[in-house]
């Protein structure tokens, strides 16, 4: 799925606001939102949105607001490590046993 920027800020945009209602807890407010690259193969990458909040993060993605939905999430201490590869990528491990969908 390929966005341009400004399909990405309004989707980010929107997230903020209506973070409540779309992961379903009015105590999982955002601290932050972005859109990323995302990708689990070394060769592909697809554009997501990352979404941080008190205690989970979430990969959501959408090319709209009306179909914005979470793809992956999971719980912040579930983080082995997070490893800084060069000034554009970050790359982060989570612990297989954990409740990730």
């Amino acid at each position: 799925m390929s966005l341009t920027r400004s399909a990405i800020n309004e989707l980010c945009g929107y997230i903020q606001e209506k973070c409540s209602s779309i992961f379903g807890s009015k105590f999982w407010d955002c601290r932050l939102v972005c859109g990323i690259e995302y990708g689990t193969k070394p060769d592909k990458y697809e554009t997501r949105i990352f979404a941080l909040s008190k205690f989970r993060i979430f990969i959501v993605h959408g090319k709209t607001p009306a179909s914005v939905k979470v793809d992956r999430y999971f719980h912040l201490l579930s983080i082995r490590s997070i490893q800084i590869l060069n000034d554009t990528e970050v790359s982060y491990f989570h612990s297989e046993f954990s409740f990730a969908r």
